[in-house]
């Protein structure tokens, strides 16, 4: 997805007034506030695939599946920052109906304008929420997931495993799957 900056800094309470008021999504982060463009059709299969695979694994358990909709707030030393990830998950009770503070999984799927985004810049806001344990990067243009994994040692320490093949691996919520259910009618 492609984000295109708005003109004026915001506040937080701004921010939630435009998202009520907007027919699209916006980002916001340090006060200044992203427009989100909508995605691809391999990128909205590749997301379907993976909410279906990870709905059904998640069905009788604690944890709760988030699509695309549901922003993450999140605090860091400078300010109070809202995202949208593509896919979460959460395994404790959020207090908002608008947002959540608690994701254990993140998952986001690349595009060409938001990968570096993704990659770097989002993946360094996301590591200042506690609760995150697994960062999942899915390639829409080969198969390739990217699973980053939070020490348990230093929530600044990550270890990445790269799938292309076989079985893929969230630790954290105990899900493994074959790589091709998340690429069916794309690849």
């Amino acid at each position: 997805m492609y984000a295109k900056k708005l003109k004026k800094q915001y506040s937080p309470e701004e921010y939630f007034h435009l998202e009520e008021r907007s027919h699209i999504r916006h980002e916001f982060y340090h006060g200044v506030v992203f427009a989100m463009a909508g995605a691809s059709k391999n990128h909205s299969i590749i997301m379907t695939n993976l909410i279906t695979a990870l709905g059904t694994h998640l069905k009788y358990s604690p944890c709760i599946l988030h699509g695309p909709d549901m922003k993450i707030k999140i605090v860091d030393e400078h300010a109070e920052n809202y995202v949208y990830p593509d896919v979460s998950v959460t395994c404790t009770t959020e207090v908002s109906d608008h947002y959540i503070e608690h994701p254990r999984l993140i998952v986001e799927i690349l595009s060409k304008s938001t990968a570096k985004y993704d990659q770097i810049d989002k993946f360094r806001i996301y590591q200042n929420l506690k609760s995150l344990e697994d960062y999942i990067l899915v390639d829409q243009y080969s198969k390739r997931i990217d699973v980053y994994q939070k020490s348990k040692e230093s929530h600044l320490r990550w270890s990445i495993q790269t799938y292309i093949g076989g079985d893929v691996l969230f630790p954290s919520i105990d899900f493994q799957c074959p790589i091709e259910e998340f690429y069916t009618k794309v690849l």
